[in-house]
């Protein structure tokens, strides 16, 4: 980690907002142009313009202050919740799916078929096969099919507000994860999810409350890996972040990156935005190569969420034989093995599965009449050097499984 102090020309250390990735998924979708953070056109290969000076070694370094805090052993991580109402048994739950071919999208469903099944609930998955408009689907044969409770990941409202509209109509209680409810992307439009799984842990500690929304803590995720690369280069940062055309909340999570990115005095970066298939057709490796040729200054580049970086983007940085700190994401089985190899230099931990339990347990105080509790989740980063396991993917702080199910009352 680089020593230096680095003057940040924003407001200090936040403590409010909390993780995430998603902005993980892997979620077909059209193509779209690129666009650039300040909101013009751009190409893929947009040049970014050159960092200023260093900034001052004498100023206050909260961007280090924030990295070495969130490198601890816990982060900004709390315990999940500790009680909870006895379960009913023979509750129906309908799991609706962003794409069970990635891995993103179904090891949070199947973590949450594992604990709904642990307290006794049927379960059925619905697998909109990565295109969210065909979500709609799922939530009417759910009603149809009497179900008491359904679990979207990764679906934004919008692309169901109708189903949702039906599905309250019929009394069947609805949480989300990673998803925007309508409310917050249209302030006309009324929020209809019953429960989005929040968040509780920011920058510099947990979050007054406990419960920091999705897209609060998908741009603090951001922000804080994007704090770590600053100390990583010295606070000399020259940045590319890429994201795709899809999704808000990778959206979110690249501006948070380049919000930390580019306010620090002698630092410069852009967001550039990518078709969503080039994740999937293998383009997207030579769009970083494109903007990496055209920008030799750049130091540092950003991946929204850990699937850019292991579909495209760490490759073509190592390919460009130069030093280069590679943001990776939420730290995947793949990604992991990418910063074991030297191929990705940090990220921000996220537990997928812990998500789908916190729905799970959402849904069983719904039906029983009680509010949502804060989940625990909060902000853990790695790299090389801290938090990165053995073998396989990052590992919350806490035994997020056990403590549920011995709230419940269950087996893990």
């Amino acid at each position: 980690m680089g020593k230096g102090k680095f003057r940040r020309s924003r407001r200090g250390v936040i403590a409010g907002a909390g993780v995430m990735a998603t902005a993980t998924l892997l979620v077909l979708t059209a193509c779209g142009s690129s666009t650039s953070s300040n909101g013009g056109s751009s190409t893929a290969a947009a040049t970014v313009p050159a960092a200023s000076a260093p900034a001052s070694d004498a100023a206050v370094n909260d961007y280090q202050q924030v990295s070495e805090f969130l490198l601890s052993d816990t982060g900004s991580y709390e315990s999940p919740p500790t009680t909870a109402p006895a379960p009913q048994p023979g509750k129906k739950m309908w799991l609706i799916s962003c794409g069970q071919a990635y891995t993103s999208c179904s090891i949070p469903i199947g973590e949450a078929e594992t604990a709904a099944k642990s307290i006794g609930w049927d379960t059925k998955i619905f697998d909109d096969q990565g295109d969210p408009t065909t979500a709609i689907t799922g939530i009417r044969q759910a009603i149809a099919d009497k179900a008491d409770s359904i679990f979207l990941y990764y679906i934004d409202c919008s692309y169901v507000a109708k189903g949702l509209e039906e599905a309250r109509a019929a009394g069947v209680k609805v949480a989300a994860a990673e998803s925007v409810d309508c409310g917050e992307a249209d302030p006309n439009a009324a929020n209809l999810f019953d429960y989005v799984v929040t968040y509780s842990g920011g920058l510099s500690g947990p979050v007054e409350g406990g419960q920091a929304s999705y897209l609060e803590t998908i741009s603090a995720w951001g922000e804080a890996q994007g704090d770590l690369a600053v100390t990583k280069v010295d606070g000399k940062a020259n940045a590319l972040v890429f994201t795709d055309n899809y999704g808000i909340g990778g959206k979110q999570a690249a501006e948070g990156m380049n919000k930390a990115l580019s306010s620090c005095d002698g630092c410069s970066s852009q967001v550039i935005e990518f078709p969503y298939e080039a994740l999937a057709n293998g383009e997207l490796t030579s769009i970083v190569k494109q903007a990496l040729l055209k920008n030799p200054e750049v130091n540092v580049v950003a991946a929204a969420y850990d699937a850019i970086a292991v579909y495209g983007l760490a490759q073509a940085a190592a390919d460009a034989k130069r030093d280069i700190v590679v943001i990776g994401g939420e730290g995947s089985s793949a990604g992991m093995d990418l910063v074991r190899a030297g191929q990705i230099t940090l990220g921000a931990g996220l537990p997928l599965g812990w998500e789908g339990y916190a729905a799970v347990d959402a849904l069983n105080r719904l039906l029983q009449g009680q509010e949502p509790v804060p989940t625990g989740m909060g902000l853990q980063l790695f790299d090389k050097d801290h938090n990165v396991p053995a073998t396989g993917a990052y590992a919350a702080p806490f035994d997020y499984a056990a403590i549920y199910a011995k709230a419940w009352g269950a087996t893990s």
